[in-house]
């Protein structure tokens, strides 16, 4: 557990220098089949590949390998398998027993109010050295503010609940903006061509999650002024929110012309916008949309 904040901090930039001809910005589909491709026999990119594919979870990439070949892969090599499904939540998707540990955020989706700050880590009991590993992250742990712990504690017996409408919400949205004139793809994590390795995971009767992926026709600027919602970079809450995410996360890349084509060559569009659906009304959520999209 050592190594692992260094190797958090230098996975992902390490990807693209790695391999050029996959693009810039973070991990595609592509460079993750390429990282965990059996003829990639070294114990570096092994450990990329785990750190990557779990970040990339994290960010809402598309699963392009099975966690099952991941973590063969990652044993094959003594590297740790860290996976993050904070985007869909763990009551979402079950993911322990491919991985050494699961991390999370509970500041969405389970704090979903948006008032707190809080996390969790989870150690495989199946694992060999399961308890030193839980020793080691213990030792990183700060016990949560007070007054979190008690928002928190309010809060996690709606999480059932409220995953299941947030994926509802987003379903119904996702197929509403599909069908509008000013929206050129929508994307969900069950309509992605790697939607299969996504369902492995799922937990009986899950869903998608809250967000989705909007490319427009129309221009981002003018939509994201339009749009009556609120702005901002978190998700998996009970109010709407829009962000264009690659503004934030990427700015170097998109205000250039280089770093636009390469994120077009990882498959990603430069102007996305990511949105976190709410448990507003729909037809509120379809009216601020369709006043922001309209010409």
């Amino acid at each position: 557990m050592s190594h692992s904040p260094n190797l958090l901090r230098h996975a992902l930039p390490t990807i693209p220098r790695a391999h050029p001809d996959r693009g810039a910005g973070r991990p595609s589909a592509q460079t993750l089949t390429v990282l965990a491709h059996p003829a990639n026999t070294t114990r570096e990119r092994a450990r990329i590949a785990a750190v990557a594919f779990a970040l990339a979870i994290a960010v809402a990439i598309a699963v392009a390998v099975t966690l099952a070949a991941l973590a063969a892969l990652c044993r094959t090599h003594g590297a740790r398998l860290l996976l993050d499904p904070s985007v869909v939540s763990v009551f979402t998707v079950d993911v322990l027993a491919h991985t050494d540990v699961v991390v999370s955020s509970l500041t969405k989706y389970t704090g979903s109010a948006g008032d707190l700050t809080a996390g969790l880590i989870a150690v495989n009991p199946a694992r060999p050295d399961a308890e030193a590993l839980l020793q080691s992250a213990r030792s990183y742990i700060d016990a949560p503010y007070a007054a979190d712990t008690i928002a928190l504690a309010q809060q996690i017996v709606k999480l059932p609940a409220v995953t299941a409408r947030l994926s509802q919400q987003a379903t119904e949205l996702a197929q509403r903006l599909a069908q509008h004139p000013a929206v050129s793809r929508v994307r969900t994590a069950l309509t992605t061509s790697t939607a299969k390795n996504y369902q492995a995971m799922l937990r009986p009767g899950a869903g998608p999650g809250a967000l989705i992926t909007l490319e427009l026709k129309a221009d981002l600027r003018t939509v994201y002024d339009r749009l009556q919602v609120v702005k901002g970079p978190s998700f998996g809450l009970e109010f709407t929110l829009a962000t264009p995410f690659l503004w934030l996360a990427h700015f170097s890349e998109v205000t250039t012309p280089e770093g636009r084509e390469g994120l077009r060559r990882a498959g990603l569009d430069p102007d996305l916008l990511r949105v976190s659906v709410g448990l507003e009304p729909i037809e509120e959520i379809w009216s601020a949309f369709a006043a922001a999209l309209k010409k």
